[in-house]
């Protein structure tokens, strides 16, 4: 995964396909590994979609830990 830092926060990130861009968020304490890559895959390739997968588990650990 790539990372982008906001702030004093690192998100990590990475993109699949191509087109309208779809933004995928897996809950706020569980990371972008819990997403099956075949879905991924078929949303991104297949449906055409430019598929960004956010990891949001750095954020909420560094929200809740101020």
């Amino acid at each position: 995964m790539d990372k982008a830092r906001v702030g004093d926060i690192e998100i990590a990130y990475s993109l699949a396909g191509g087109g309208p861009p779809l933004v995928m968020i897996m809950g706020l304490f569980t990371n972008a590994d819990w997403w099956e890559p075949e879905l991924i895959e078929a949303l991104g390739y297949v449906n055409s979609f430019l598929v960004r997968v956010l990891s949001m588990a750095q954020v909420m650990k560094r929200m809740t830990s101020r």
